[in-house]
């Protein structure tokens, strides 16, 4: 039996809400996704967004450290 070098993606989706000071639901938007990184909510994981890849098979010498 072998040692596969594994890469691996979990994902998750976060919602919330913010009330943002725009001229219109158009610039409201835009500055939602300009700053979109800085907000927190609700994470939920989604399995079906899963990814998991075998790379390469590892060497015994690699495997051991």
């Amino acid at each position: 039996m072998g040692k596969y070098f594994v890469y691996w993606s979990k994902t998750y989706h976060a919602t919330g809400d913010v009330i943002i000071e725009a001229e219109s639901r158009d610039e409201a938007r835009r500055k939602a996704l300009d700053n979109i990184g800085d907000y927190e909510g609700s994470m939920q994981y989604d399995p079906d967004g899963d990814r998991v890849y075998s790379v390469a098979r590892v060497e015994e010498e690699r495997a051991s450290t």
